[in-house]
């Protein structure tokens, strides 16, 4: 039997997950070496300001850079040659 629709049954594109059997998300964070579930820091009373631990998205990147086995020294260089290190900033601590 033929579907009333002619698009029925087709998934739109950018849809997630691809297909029932589409894993990867759980897969990557368990396999990335970063330990889920932890707690890092502390903020104050009505969770709007961080009172210990304060990091941002540079602290992030480190963490999983590091994790991923770059050295801090790693660089790159752009079209005229000038040498940019890949990130500076501190891995979260407790996390990695």
């Amino acid at each position: 039997r033929k579907s009333p629709h002619p698009r029925a049954g087709v998934q739109p594109a950018g849809r997630y997950p691809p297909d029932p059997n589409h894993d990867t998300a759980p897969r990557s964070r368990r396999d990335s070496g970063c330990r889920g579930g932890r707690v890092i820091g502390e903020t104050d009373r009505i969770g709007a300001y961080p009172v210990d631990a304060s990091v941002n998205p540079q602290n992030l990147a480190a963490t999983l850079y590091e994790t991923l086995g770059i050295p801090r020294s790693a660089n790159w260089k752009d079209v005229g040659g000038r040498p940019y290190h890949v990130y500076e900033a501190d891995p979260i601590t407790g996390l990695a």
